[in-house]
């Protein structure tokens, strides 16, 4: 009975770990999660402060623009100085949406990367349990073998049932089935 203690704090220690173990890479798994749910953040906030960047930059443009063009007693209304002022606002809203179309795709790809990790997160959860489940049937089959090998404990002979003998006592079974050979 001794042994069978063993085994059974043996089995309970292998089911633990299992079950640690498991959760621990589960609590990995969320962790890394977090974080790049917190980098898609960090992407779009920097957008948005490139955007105001950018969009600063271009008044800028525009404005030095405007003043070369009223420095030179240039009218800026119409004609050439109007189309270049004109392109240089679309230049900079085809950089802010071009910047704004990258951080979508970059926030986009950490959001689907999290949930991947979320998934990974359950799994490990769900493997460790089914590991020990597995553990503990194994360690329960050990034992039941090892108390039908032990002297004083359970076997087939001490149960009072004669292992040489069939379940159909000493007929020939194809005779109890009523086959022919």
């Amino acid at each position: 009975m001794a042994l069978a203690a063993v085994a059974v704090a043996g089995t309970a220690i292998q089911v633990y770990g299992q079950i640690q173990s498991a959760n621990a890479q589960a609590n990995a798994a969320t962790q890394d999660a977090d974080a790049k749910r917190m980098m898609a953040q960090e992407v779009e906030d920097r957008q948005t402060l490139n955007r105001e960047t950018l969009r600063r930059q271009g008044v800028t443009e525009m404005g030095n623009q405007s003043s070369q063009y009223a420095a030179g007693n240039v009218d800026v209304g119409s004609g050439s100085p109007l189309m270049t002022m004109e392109n240089t606002l679309a230049e900079t809203n085809r950089k802010i949406n071009n910047n704004q179309i990258e951080a979508d795709f970059r926030s986009r790809m950490y959001l689907i990367s999290a949930a991947n990790e979320d998934q990974v997160s359950a799994a490990d959860t769900n493997s460790g349990w089914w590991k020990a489940a597995g553990t503990i049937l194994t360690g329960a089959a050990g034992i039941a073998k090892g108390l039908n090998q032990s002297p004083g404990g359970a076997s087939p002979s001490s149960l009072g049932i004669d292992p040489s003998a069939s379940q159909w006592g000493n007929a020939d079974a194809s005779q109890s089935f009523g086959m022919r050979t």
